[in-house]
């Protein structure tokens, strides 16, 4: 059975400011996502931050602390700039109290120098923003580089020795289910350690506002962003890509913000939720059918995290599986010896995720 679980990780945030990115992509709007006032924090911020982070967490063991740069374009900053903000997690490194940096960037700002001088300071992971593998949707959404680009710069990471990050957009203008399967099997064959899957939101202040306003542009329905994420997340854990958040972060400001699209407060959730229901649905239209009748009980076991997922507010989930199965007297428990994205039923143990039959929405 494949190891579908990762380790505890905690990022310590810190969010820069737009300015050092020249580019204005269609559906951007920092400040709503998540970076409201935003700023180049300074070396004495980062280090006080970081030290109330890790006294907050006191004694939390078989954690992996990082400390993480986004937002901004980091690698477009002017160079003693980062200088100074990579420096002040240096002793943190050196003394092991964190295990990792990160910082995200874009394909086309990342050069092999760039990446040397970024190893050199500690850097672990460099997430590249790739909303899309398909040239005519990064055209229509004014991203500033091509596919092309961003092969070449995970190429760069990856040869470097350092871990890979994609951040992936579906739900842009001009994609289609062909070109999502083309970006999902892109992004799988430059063999990432981990992703983050961002269902397009429009969001005030951005040319997109203006196109979904003038009737040219509609958004993923919830529905179809669940579904369509998804098939993301199950290709890409299959794969034994971490996948490390689905949804944008829920916030006062990306409320205020919102003018329309697939934004839900536990999007990631709702995803895996879509998920498990497929793959219980597999599961069990495995078993035989019961030999008095369908109202048979029919037991199977999960492990405790899956609990919420499956059972849903007032079993509401719960009653939607054993409608969809045929089988009212489906009855789940938990087992903690089980891993995650496992069930055991009728004596067998089976992979969840292999299950799950998710088609293209």
């Amino acid at each position: 059975m494949s190891d579908y679980s990762h380790p505890a990780r905690r990022t310590i945030p810190f969010f820069l400011s737009p300015t050092a990115c020249p580019y204005h992509c269609a559906y951007c709007n920092q400040a709503a996502s998540g970076q409201a006032g935003a700023h180049t924090p300074s070396p004495a911020f980062i280090a006080r931050s970081i030290e109330e982070a890790l006294d907050r967490a006191g004694t939390s063991s078989g954690l992996h602390w990082e400390a993480g740069f986004f937002g901004g374009t980091f690698t477009l900053l002017p160079l003693d700039v980062q200088t100074r903000l990579l420096g002040a997690v240096q002793p943190f490194l050196k003394d092991g109290r964190i295990q990792g940096l990160r910082l995200s960037t874009r394909p086309d700002a990342l050069t092999d120098d760039q990446v040397l001088f970024l190893k050199h300071q500690g850097v672990t992971t460099i997430e590249l923003g790739a909303p899309s593998f398909d040239d005519e949707v990064l055209v229509r959404c004014r991203r500033g580089h091509g596919a092309a680009d961003t092969r070449k710069a995970a190429a760069r990471v990856r040869n470097h020795g350092l871990a890979l990050g994609l951040q992936l957009l579906p739900g842009l203008p001009g994609e289609t289910a062909a070109s999502r399967s083309w970006t999902l099997n892109q992004a799988l064959a430059l063999e990432p350690a981990e992703a983050r899957i961002y269902p397009l939101v429009i969001l005030d202040g951005t040319p997109m506002a203006d196109e979904y306003r003038a009737g040219r542009f509609e958004p993923l329905s919830l529905d179809r962003a669940v579904r369509i994420t998804a098939r993301f997340f199950r290709s890409f854990t299959l794969a034994g890509i971490r996948v490390i958040r689905m949804g944008l972060q829920d916030t006062e400001e990306l409320r205020r913000r919102l003018v329309a699209g697939p934004h839900h407060p536990a999007f990631g959730e709702e995803v895996k939720a879509s998920v498990l229901q497929a793959g219980l649905i597999g599961i069990i239209g495995n078993q035989p059918p019961p030999e008095r009748a369908p109202s048979a009980p029919m037991l199977v076991h999960l492990a405790p995290v899956h609990q919420s997922q499956v059972l849903g507010p007032g079993r509401s989930r719960l009653a939607r599986l054993r409608e969809a199965t045929g089988r009212p007297g489906l009855e789940i428990r938990f087992d903690p010896e089980l891993e995650p994205w496992t069930a055991s039923a009728a004596g067998r143990v089976y992979s969840i995720l292999e299950k799950a039959c998710l088609g293209e929405s």
